[in-house]
C-alpha cells in the first residue's frame, strides 16, 4: 500500500511541477501523516480552500509569530 501512495503521490508532484526537495520541508512528515490519519475517502481540497481559506489562516497565523517577535528568514 505505501509503495502504491507514494508512487501516486511523485506522478502528482511530477504533473504538477513540485521541486523534488520538497520533500525535504520539515512540514512534510506532519502533512504526510496528518492525510494518512484521515483515511480513506477524503475530499480533495478545491482551488478556493487552498487559495482562500486556507491561506488566510496561514497569514494570520503569520501574523501571530510576528507579534511575538519571532523573526522569518529565508536564504
Amino acid at each position: 500500500m505505501r509503495v502504491r501512495a507514494v508512487q501516486v503521490f511523485s506522478r502528482w508532484m511530477y504533473d504538477a511541477g513540485i521541486p523534488f526537495n520538497a520533500v525535504n520541508y520539515d512540514s512534510f512528515p506532519a502533512m504526510v501523516e496528518a492525510l494518512g490519519q484521515f483515511g480513506p475517502g477524503m475530499k480533495p481540497s478545491s482551488y478556493h480552500e487552498v487559495r482562500v481559506t486556507c491561506l488566510k489562516k496561514e497569514v494570520g497565523h503569520t501574523h501571530e509569530l510576528l507579534r511575538y517577535g519571532c523573526s522569518l528568514m529565508a536564504d
